[in-house]
C-alpha cells in the first residue's frame, strides 16, 4: 500500500481478502474507492461481507473430479488424462469499481 498509484488488491483465495477488507477499513480506507478487492473461490462468505467481495467463481466440483481421474488413472498405472483448462468466472459484487486515476 505504500507503493504510489496502487488501486487494487488481488488475493489468492476470498479469506485473504476478507481480511485485506477488514485490514483497510482499520485503516480508514473505503473500498471500492480508495482500493477494489478481489477474492478468488466465491466462497460463501464473499457474499456476507461489506461491501460484498468481487471473487472468481471456479467449477470446484469438475476440479475435484479431475484431480480425482488424475489420481485413480496414476493408481492403475495409466497415463492420466489432464483437461488442459477449465473455466472460470468473474463475479462481480461491491468491493470493486473503476480504478480512481490521479
Amino acid at each position: 500500500m505504500k507503493l504510489p498509484g496502487i488501486t487494487a488488491i488481488i488475493t489468492i483465495n476470498d479469506d485473504l481478502a476478507i481480511g485485506v477488507l477488514k485490514g483497510l477499513h482499520k485503516l480508514g480506507k473505503r473500498i471500492p474507492h480508495d482500493y477494489s478487492v478481489v477474492g478468488y473461490d466465491n466462497t460463501d462468505l464473499s457474499n456476507y461481507v461489506t461491501p460484498e467481495l468481487t471473487t472468481v467463481n471456479q467449477p470446484v466440483m469438475d476440479l475435484g473430479h479431475a484431480v480425482a481421474d488424475c489420481l485413480l488413472a496414476k493408481i492403475e498405472r495409466r497415463e492420466p488424462e489432464v483437461p488442459a483448462t477449465l473455466p472460470v468466472e468473474l463475479v462481480v459484487r461491491a468491493s470493486s469499481g473503476r480504478a480512481k486515476l490521479a
